[in-house]
């Protein structure tokens, strides 16, 4: 069990995230918690990102 905390933002071709991860559980006497930072860049042209194949 944990609380999450996220946060994000975007600027033109990149995504930047940062989230913060806080247990609930016994293990918490030993840890204060994980950061984690994400960075995302997008290539290519966006038009055709979701273009799904026919499945029969």
């Amino acid at each position: 069990q944990s609380i999450i905390i996220l946060a994000g933002v975007s600027v033109d071709k990149l995504i930047f995230g940062y989230a913060y991860d806080i247990g609930l559980n016994s293990i918490m006497k030993h840890s204060y918690g994980t950061h984690e930072f994400t960075i995302i860049a997008k290539f290519g042209d966006n038009a055709r990102r979701y273009r799904w194949l026919n499945r029969f």
